[in-house]
């Protein structure tokens, strides 16, 4: 035994996940997790997601994203990507990630218990094809919504450079029209500009 305390097996519910678990907790000065296998005590504090850092580059595409996971306690953990059943992984960075929303599992290596997060990472969709067949018939910057990204700012422009769009976070892609009217198949350039005042710039080509 490690510490003073008692060990018991009590319900906890942990990053408002929809279920229960019974784990054996031991209780000293502190709150560990424990494992007990063939009769040796495993302890490590439960995993807690602290942060998240993902990098992207507009130029290249939605997918060479990469994201980097920061976690608080003293455990030894590992990282599942969009898959609460693993693969796990020990390392806490994550590549070719694509842009959009994406859930990160972290787990203490003993098994003990799980800590998840949604996630936002930014990218800007290459094509637009209005064709109402539920593929691309808008265009908006990937990995934005109502929660994440707030504040963000989208100029769309044409070839000429008249303005022909403006998105927010708040409000639907762009269909491809200006007051109404059908814009021709061309290639057309944004400008976001988040609220930290970090600016990307890049095209899209309208393809009807």
């Amino acid at each position: 035994m490690i510490g003073t305390g008692f060990i018991k097996c009590i319900p906890i519910t942990l990053s408002a996940l929809p279920v229960t678990l019974a784990i054996f907790v031991i209780e000293i000065e502190d709150v560990f997790v424990a494992r007990i296998t063939s009769g040796e005590v495993n302890l490590s504090r439960s995993a807690k997601i602290f942060s998240f850092r993902s990098m992207f580059s507009v130029a290249a595409s939605t997918i060479n994203n990469t994201v980097s996971v920061d976690v608080t306690g003293s455990g030894d953990y590992e990282y599942s990507f969009d898959n609460p059943e693993g693969p796990y992984q020990m390392s806490p960075l994550f590549t070719n990630v694509k842009a959009g929303f994406h859930t990160i599992y972290v787990r203490d290596i003993n098994d003990c218990t799980t800590a998840s997060k949604l996630i936002s990472v930014l990218g800007f969709p290459k094509f637009l094809t209005p064709n109402n067949d539920g593929y691309h018939d808008t265009w908006h910057a990937l990995g934005v919504n109502t929660i994440f990204q707030e504040g963000i700012e989208i100029n769309i422009f044409s070839k000429e450079g008249k303005l022909v769009a403006s998105l927010t976070n708040y409000t639907p892609g762009w269909d491809g029209t200006f007051k109404g009217r059908k814009l021709p198949s061309s290639d057309y350039w944004f400008t976001a500009t988040l609220i930290n005042g970090q600016v990307y710039t890049g095209y899209f080509s309208l393809k009807r």
